[in-house]
C-alpha cells in the first residue's frame, strides 16, 4: 500500500493562534508590569545596545525577574502555557483537518514556528498536535534558571526552520540545511506547505512558501488594528490570502485550506497517473478564494469570472490564486484604469483585466467592470463557468 502524502501545516503562534503574545498571559504580569510597557521597555532596551529585538526581549525578561527575585524554571514557564487563550476553533482544529487529510490520503503534519519560548509552548493545551515546535529557547543552570538563549528565532531565522521541514532535518541540523538536496529526495515539497502568520515577522517566511509554490494565509483578529496589516501583506505579494483568525468549521480559513487540500490531493493523483500512462496530463487549475481588502471584498466564483464589491480605491493590488501558481496580479492600476476609462469614453469608470488559465489549459481573459455600484462582467460564452468551489466572505 503506498504510503500517505505528507503536507505541512506550519504556524507562527503568537496572535496567530493565541490571542495575544504568550508572554502577557502570566510571565509579564508576574513582574509587576503591563504587557505594553514590558514591551516598550525591552524594545528601548535592545535598541540602545543595538541588540537584536528578539534576544533582547529575552534578555530583558530574564533580567528583569532576577532583580525581582522572581525564580525561573522550566515548571514556571510550562505552567505559564496552560493559561494561553486561543481564537475560535484552534482547539478542534487539528484533529477536523487531519480526518478531512486521511479522507484524501494526505498524512497531514503540523508545526511550529515562533519567536515565542519553546518553553511555554511545551504546557500548551494543543502541544500534543505538533511534529516539532521551532522556537526560542533557553539554557538552564545548575539552580535550574536561564542562564543564556539556547536558541533565538527572530524574523529571518524562521526560513531556516521551513528549509528543515522540507528537508526533513532535526532541530540541530544546521549544517545541512544549506547542502543540495534533489527535488524528489526532500520530505515535504514546499507546494504541500501552508504557512500562517499574523505580521511583520513571518513576512520572509511567508514569501519563500508562496514563491515556491506553497499558500501563505496572514491572519488577523477580526475587527482589529491587525487586520490592516495582514491586508497590506496581501496587497504587497507577500501572502495569498489574508482571513479572519477564526479556525471554526466552515468558516474561512477551514474552508480555504480543505480547497487546497482537495488540489495537493488531485496534483498528486495526477502525477501518479501521468506516470502510469506515460502521457503528458493537463493538470486543473482550483480558483481559490482571493482576498478581502478593508471594506472591500473580492471572491473568485468560477474560472472566468470575478466579482468586485464595494471597490473604492483601485490602487489596490489584486491577486487571484489559480492552483499554485499566482496567474494574475496588478499593481498599481490606477493609471491603466483611467486609460481603459477614457477608451470607454467614461472618466469614472475602473476597468479591471485578469486573465485566468482554465482547467483545460487555455487562457481566457474576464473584464469585470466597475461603475459606482454597478458590476458588469463580461465571459466568454464559448467556455460555460466551471462548477468551483465558492466561499462566502
Amino acid at each position: 500500500m503506498a504510503k500517505a502524502t505528507k503536507v505541512a501545516l506550519i504556524y507562527d503562534f503568537d496572535e496567530t493562534l493565541s490571542i495575544t503574545y504568550m508572554q502577557d498571559y502570566v510571565l509579564i504580569p508576574t513582574l509587576g508590569m503591563k504587557p505594553q510597557t514590558f514591551w516598550d521597555k525591552a524594545n528601548a532596551w535592545s535598541r540602545d545596545h543595538c541588540a537584536d529585538q528578539v534576544t533582547g526581549s529575552m534578555y530583558y525578561f530574564t533580567m528583569t525577574a532576577r532583580k525581582k527575585g522572581i525564580r525561573l524554571t522550566r515548571e514556571f514557564f510550562c505552567d505559564a502555557g496552560k493559561t494561553i487563550e486561543y481564537f475560535d476553533g484552534v482547539e478542534e482544529w487539528f484533529d477536523r483537518i487531519n480526518e478531512y487529510g486521511r479522507e484524501r490520503d494526505l498524512e497531514i503534519e503540523h508545526y511550529i514556528i515562533s519567536s515565542g519560548y519553546e518553553e511555554i509552548i511545551a504546557g500548551a493545551s494543543i502541544r500534543p498536535h505538533f511534529k516539532d515546535v521551532f522556537g526560542c529557547s533557553f539554557a538552564f543552570g545548575e539552580d535550574g534558571t536561564p542562564v543564556w538563549p539556547a536558541r533565538v528565532v527572530n524574523y529571518s531565522a524562521k526560513t531556516q526552520y521551513l528549509s528543515k521541514i522540507n528537508k526533513g532535518l532535526g532541530k540541530l541540523e544546521d549544517r545541512a540545511v544549506n547542502e543540495f538536496m534533489p527535488d524528489e529526495e526532500r520530505r515535504i515539497p514546499y507546494r504541500r506547505m501552508i504557512y500562517f502568520g499574523d505580521g511583520m515577522t513571518d513576512i520572509p517566511s511567508m514569501k519563500i512558501t508562496k514563491e515556491r509554490g506553497g499558500t501563505a494565509i496572514a491572519v488577523y483578529r477580526p475587527k482589529s488594528k491587525h487586520k490592516k496589516t495582514a491586508v497590506k501583506l496581501l496587497t504587497d505579494n507577500r501572502v495569498n490570502f489574508a482571513l479572519p483568525a477564526d479556525y471554526r468549521e466552515n468558516r474561512q480559513i477551514d474552508k480555504v485550506v480543505k480547497t487546497i487540500l482537495d488540489k495537493i490531493a488531485t496534483e498528486r493523483d495526477l502525477d501518479i497517473l501521468q506516470q502510469q500512462v506515460g502521457v503528458e496530463v493537463t493538470r486543473p487549475h482550483f480558483p481559490l478564494v482571493t482576498v478581502e481588502i478593508e471594506r472591500r471584498t473580492v471572491v473568485t466564483l468560477g474560472p472566468r469570472q470575478v466579482r468586485i464589491d464595494r471597490m473604492d480605491a483601485f490602487e489596490q493590488q489584486l491577486l487571484v490564486c489559480v492552483g499554485r501558481h499566482a496567474v494574475a496580479q496588478l499593481r498599481k492600476i490606477g493609471e491603466s484604469q483611467r486609460r481603459n476609462a477614457r477608451h470607454m469614453g467614461t472618466s469614472h469608470r475602473r476597468t479591471l483585466h485578469i486573465a485566468v488559465d482554465i482547467a483545460i489549459g487555455q487562457p481566457l481573459p474576464a473584464l469585470v467592470v466597475v461603475i459606482g455600484h454597478r458590476r458588469i462582467t463580461q465571459d466568454s460564452a464559448e467556455h460555460p463557468p466551471l462548477s468551483v468551489p465558492k466561499l462566502e466572505l
